[in-house]
């Protein structure tokens, strides 16, 4: 049986992709992490929604699918999706370099989680 079409991202099923995304959040759960736990301080919800995407796109993805799927993530939880959202998911990616790098360089717009972060 082939399931290869089932992990095949396109433009056309990236939509149904962005809209399967459920709320992965863990809110008001209690964790004990070490302090070399980049998660363990208080980070911008928006990195948090950011990182997600990325952990399900299989750990990288170019920044305009990111943007879609986290615009879909906000409108399944009943949120505002701000006009400036792509600018301010970019200005994320680049506050937090700790948390995400561009795999093929910094002309790339395609963005990934640094390794261990997932």
């Amino acid at each position: 049986m082939r399931l290869d079409h089932e992990f095949a991202v396109t433009l056309a099923s990236l939509a149904s992709i962005c809209d399967r995304f459920a709320c992965v959040e863990n809110k008001g759960v209690s964790r004990m992490t070490q302090n070399t736990n980049p998660w363990a301080a208080q980070i911008d919800p928006l990195a948090q929604d950011i990182a997600a995407v990325l952990k399900r796109m299989g750990g990288s993805a170019h920044q305009k699918d990111v943007v879609q799927c986290v615009a879909a993530m906000k409108r399944q939880r009943g949120e505002t999706v701000a006009q400036d959202l792509a600018n301010r998911i970019v200005e994320v990616f680049e506050r937090y370099r700790d948390l995400f790098f561009k795999p093929f360089g910094e002309g790339s717009m395609r963005w990934a989680l640094q390794p261990g972060v997932a």
